[in-house]
């Protein structure tokens, strides 16, 4: 019996070794990763020069436009998103939404842009509250599917700034529009 015993205490023990191995088996190593990004977006004018011809001081009026022309912009986003467009360029008077460079040698007037909504001519063009200001985003219409071309149109008008007087002599702004992946 003390020779059962032993053997049992044998099996026992091993039986606790190897149980004791098994805890302290070998170690796996597992690797995740992914890329994360903002996003891009890329935008096209349909034009990069707009000519707004010859235009007499006198026919400026205050707070008034005296010619709008279009351009569109093509939006283009790497996802789904809302993108946000801005607009920079040299704003001198006291209204954020009319656009001038410094070069100029006409004054009192300046260029405005507004999102053409279809329904906006000469007499509703000037609306300060409804312009794209300096370097303000706004966010344009939402791009359900990647790499889907969405275009959106604009209106550029030709105005007096408030009642400043209108000066003779070339006018010109440059502008930069700016499309983020929002």
């Amino acid at each position: 019996m003390a020779q059962y015993a032993k053997r049992q205490a044998a099996i026992v023990m091993a039986s606790m070794l190897l149980s004791s191995n098994l805890w302290a088996a070998e170690s796996a190593v597992v690797n995740f990763s992914a890329k994360i990004f903002d996003g891009t977006c890329q935008i096209q004018l349909s034009d990069n020069t707009l000519q707004f011809g010859l235009h007499k001081a006198m026919d400026f009026q205050p707070n008034g436009t005296v010619a709008i022309l279009p351009l569109t912009a093509t939006v283009n986003c790497s996802a789904a998103t809302t993108p946000k467009l801005t607009i920079t360029g040299t704003t001198p008077y006291t209204s954020n939404a009319i656009f001038r460079d410094a070069d100029s040698l006409a004054n009192g007037v300046g260029f405005m842009v507004r999102r053409d909504t279809g329904s906006i001519d000469l007499g509703s063009f000037y609306d300060e509250a409804a312009a794209l200001n300096n370097n303000v985003p706004v966010a344009l219409s939402p791009i359900g599917t990647a790499d889907t071309a969405q275009d959106e149109p604009f209106l550029l008008g030709l105005v007096r700034s408030g009642t400043t007087t209108v000066t003779p002599g070339a006018i010109k702004a440059t502008l930069t529009f700016t499309v983020a992946f929002d």
